[in-house]
């Protein structure tokens, strides 16, 4: 009898906790085992939606993608409710650069995890990047592609180290990258398309903006800073976290 009273209490408990569990995944904004994300730009007052799918992304490297994108957005605004945050052109640069690795692993070496990775398997990233090899658009951009591109890969790739280091990644690059490593990879290749690293490095930046609309720029920055609604939204989102 007393066995038979566990078992009851067990099945009961394990029915209760698949309510809760059913209850929370309910009110849940966002969830990483969904293909989009919607998030929150909180200059524009606005949402907007940011799609992770791609045919050739394996589920594993797909939901890699997803929990990197949360720690680029510095994680849940809201843990109950997993709700984000982020400018929108600055979203969309994340996404961009998650999935160049993410479309190029999962076709090159899909039971690869990042942190088994080694500076061979980077290089040979940044050249099918800076080749335009990568089909994760369907874009037909002349090769070879600008510093962009190449830049926020290698930010991605870094920063997925110091996430897996935190315990907040499941997986990342398991070494720092040396001084120089984006010259040393791409210098060779980008001699064959008769232009030096710094030739190519440079035509893909910025030129230097005039220092009284720098000033203006700054002086515009400082007043959202100190704005009311920015610090309300500030110690809002602290708290909420």
């Amino acid at each position: 009898m007393g066995q038979d009273n566990t078992s009851h209490i067990k099945k009961v408990l394990s029915q209760n906790d698949a309510v809760v569990t059913q209850f929370d995944d309910s009110i849940l904004v966002n969830r990483l085992t969904g293909d989009a994300f919607t998030l929150r730009d909180i200059v524009k007052d606005e949402n907007f939606e940011v799609n992770f799918y791609h045919q050739d992304l394996t589920p594993e490297l797909q939901f890699w993608i997803k929990e990197c994108f949360v720690c680029f957005c510095g994680g849940w605004n809201n843990p109950e409710l997993q709700t984000l945050s982020a400018r929108v052109e600055t979203a969309r640069h994340w996404k961009n650069a998650l999935l160049l690795i993410g479309v190029w692993a999962s076709i090159k070496y899909p039971m690869l995890p990042l942190a088994r990775w080694t500076e061979p398997h980077v290089k040979e990233l940044l050249l099918d990047v800076l080749d335009n090899n990568i089909n994760w658009t369907g874009d037909t951009e002349k090769s070879p592609l600008g510093r962009g591109p190449i830049e926020a890969v290698v930010r991605a790739l870094s920063q997925s180290r110091q996430f897996k280091l935190k315990g907040m990644l499941s997986d990342g690059i398991g070494f720092d990258f040396p001084k120089n490593f984006i010259e040393s990879c791409l210098e060779s290749k980008l001699n064959s398309y008769q232009t030096s690293y710094h030739d190519w490095f440079n035509s893909g930046g910025y030129e230097s903006i005039p220092l009284p609309v720098a000033m203006g720029l700054l002086h515009d920055a400082i007043s959202i800073l100190r704005d009311e609604k920015t610090l309300f939204l500030k110690d809002y989102f602290k708290y909420q976290r």
